[in-house]
């Protein structure tokens, strides 16, 4: 405590590499409350300062900070369920929900772990930038704070405004570009997977959600888990969970068994063979007929280059 200014003159490699080997561990939650007790971790994170002086009312039971230590502690515990490991009382949520996601995300276990296991950069996996992304994901909250009449808070755009924060956080420490912009796409989308669940998923709804996050959206689903349950902690809603957790079983079930393959697969037609066929012209309009090809192609519902060219067919008739 009494050395804790000095850490400004610790290069931000070191810091990083500490860092980093803290949150790849279980108990990171226990670490950082460490940290701060020690007037560290604020020297590390600016950001954690505005986080623990900004409240929030219900459904929320502690502040930002508490709240993400609370998520961090939550996303472990999923984490090791998938790993076969027992679920630590580390979180105070109902039992019932270590069965949910049990029977859920079980049969993708192989499939998540092995994706998270994935190499960012030279000594750092998937799991370290979904954990940077989990401390960081409301850190766009104070900035974002309004308070109504009646006392309750609101938070909007606490999201976008939190994704640019944290990768230019990830950035100050030197994580590698590709480990900033995952942390960037997390804390981005991370409200995604619940507007999903309200919405109802839809084939299309999956496409684009993972259009615009890529693996990522893994992630995003699981952080997403771990922040409903950080959220309502001992008074997680039944039917809101489990709203929630079918369409998380949804999303990660869908990437693994068709929509990967699928993004990864070629167009059925190309823009060439759409400019020939159609008579039109260069231009942006033909980028947007081969997105909503590829929309209708990964939510599987053309599977020829005869029914890729109807669909652009009918959309530049209604133009």
């Amino acid at each position: 405590r009494r050395d804790a200014q000095l850490l400004g003159g610790v290069s931000a490699e070191r810091v990083r590499d500490e860092l980093a080997q803290m949150l790849a561990m279980n108990g990171a939650a226990a670490s950082l409350r460490q940290l701060d007790g020690l007037d560290a971790l604020t020297r590390v994170l600016p950001e954690v300062a505005s986080m623990q002086a900004t409240q929030q009312s219900r459904p929320h039971h502690w502040n930002v900070f508490e709240h993400t230590l609370a998520l961090i502690e939550a996303l472990e515990q999923i984490l090791n369920l998938l790993r076969g490991g027992n679920v630590a009382p580390a979180l105070p949520v109902p039992q019932y929900v270590w069965g949910d996601l049990e029977r859920t995300l079980g049969p993708y276990r192989q499939d998540v772990l092995e994706h998270l296991a994935v190499a960012l950069s030279d000594e750092r996996t998937v799991l370290e930038s979904l954990k940077l992304a989990a401390l960081l994901h409301d850190c766009g909250k104070p900035a974002a704070l309004t308070v109504e009449d009646d006392g309750r808070t609101r938070f909007f755009n606490h999201d976008k405004l939190g994704a640019a924060m944290a990768a230019a956080r990830a950035k100050a420490l030197r994580f590698a570009n590709v480990e900033a912009e995952r942390v960037q796409t997390i804390v981005a989308n991370h409200m995604r997977p619940q507007q999903l669940a309200d919405a109802g998923l839809t084939a299309r709804g999956m496409y684009r959600y993972f259009r615009d996050t890529g693996a990522a959206g893994i992630d995003i689903v699981l952080l997403a888990l771990a922040d409903h349950l950080a959220t309502h902690g001992p008074d997680v809603p039944p039917e809101r969970w489990a709203k929630r957790l079918n369409t998380a079983g949804e999303l990660v079930g869908g990437y693994f068994e068709r929509v990967r393959g699928r993004l990864e697969a070629p167009l059925l037609v190309t823009g060439g063979e759409l400019i020939k066929a159609l008579g039109l012209h260069p231009g942006p309009r033909v980028g947007e007929l081969l997105e909503a090809i590829r929309e209708a192609q990964v939510a599987g519902e053309i599977h020829t280059k005869q029914e890729a060219l109807d669909v652009a067919r009918k959309l530049a008739d209604l133009q």
